[in-house]
């Protein structure tokens, strides 16, 4: 998506990459939000324009918003809860990059109390409203970036970048202050750039309404008690995981 603007160079930055984590880990006392701060700044003075990308809760970036938002683009992209359940259940059970939940039955994923998963209990966690499970973890998440929606934070529907891309890339165009390139290109989940350290042989990435292989009518009632009403409005017919996305003035 990010390439189809005028001086993105390809690729991503995180907010906080392993390195940085590495060198804060041992800090007697450890004020996340400024770190990313810090973090923030020190990507906007650099020579490189990337997207910078997070998948921590709106909370940790309240306290320099406006300051933020005078430097940074930012996008909120979302998809339909289901869809997202199902890709963490497959990114979860056969990866190790994160020490999340490893539970191959769907219905006890979908329930797995989160209360002691280091995920959640890791001092650089990205959950400051810690979860109960895994559909109040992506209910909780756009939550705390909803609240920002339309004051500076541009919503993105993942289906909308599937089904109409380039009507999509021309809304952020439209509200934000990245320029599109004269050809537009679409980037697919299948390219091969896209998680690399995710191998599985015959997995469907990307797709919308797949869930409907995974969850029963229980777990579609488990789901419907776990979210709150603000956010099944993301919900889809034809929609990994919410993340947000922050772009630079001069590059997304």
């Amino acid at each position: 998506m990010a390439t189809n603007f005028v001086g993105i160079q390809e690729g991503w930055v995180d907010i906080l990459n392993r390195p940085l984590r590495e060198s804060l880990q041992g800090a007697a006392s450890l004020d996340l939000p400024q770190a990313i701060r810090d973090q923030l700044w020190d990507y906007y003075s650099g020579p490189l324009r990337r997207c910078v990308k997070t998948h921590y809760q709106g909370y940790f970036f309240d306290r320099w918003a406006e300051a933020i938002l005078e430097k940074y683009d930012l996008l909120y992209v979302v998809r339909d809860p289901r869809d997202t359940i199902v890709a963490c259940y497959h990114y979860y059970n056969n990866t190790r990059y994160e020490p999340f939940v490893r539970e191959p039955v769907f219905a006890k994923f979908l329930r797995a109390d989160l209360a002691n998963v280091k995920t959640e209990t890791d001092p650089f966690s990205y959950s400051l409203i810690k979860p109960r499970n895994i559909a109040d973890k992506w209910s909780q998440h756009v939550l705390s970036w909803l609240r920002h929606r339309d004051k500076g934070v541009h919503f993105v529907k993942f289906s909308d970048l599937e089904f109409r891309w380039q009507a999509t890339l021309r809304s952020i165009e439209a509200a934000t202050s990245q320029k599109l390139k004269p050809a537009l290109q679409p980037v697919l989940v299948s390219d091969p750039r896209i998680r690399p350290d995710f191998k599985k042989v015959g997995l469907r990435r990307g797709e919308t309404g797949g869930w409907r292989e995974y969850f029963s009518e229980d777990d579609l009632l488990f789901l419907d008690r776990n979210l709150s009403d603000a956010t099944k409005q993301f919900f889809e017919g034809p929609g990994n995981g919410s993340q947000a996305t922050l772009g630079r003035s001069a590059g997304l």
